[in-house]
């Protein structure tokens, strides 16, 4: 996702496999980039997901306990004030 077009250095290639003589075809490495570009996306979009939906969740709880800490309890000095966060 870095939107290099060029190929990184590997390093050396493993003896055995260098002696291999097919050579993968062109657009290879390309796929297997984009299926794992896809695999990090969807992680990054459902952990976003589980993520919002935990902060609505405390958000409602917190109004849930201003409104009820408002209707039963408190002052009436304090009911009168916007709650604190």
């Amino acid at each position: 996702m870095n939107g290099d077009s060029e190929d990184p250095d590997l390093g050396e290639p493993i003896a055995q496999l260098a002696e291999l003589s097919d050579e993968p075809r062109p657009g290879f490495l390309d796929r297997v980039r984009g299926s794992i570009d896809r695999r990090r996306l969807g992680s990054q979009v459902s952990g976003l997901a589980w993520h919002g939906l935990a902060l609505v969740l405390l958000e409602f709880l917190a109004m849930m306990m201003t409104l009820l800490v408002g209707a039963y309890g408190g002052s009436d000095e304090k009911r009168n004030q916007p709650p604190t966060v």
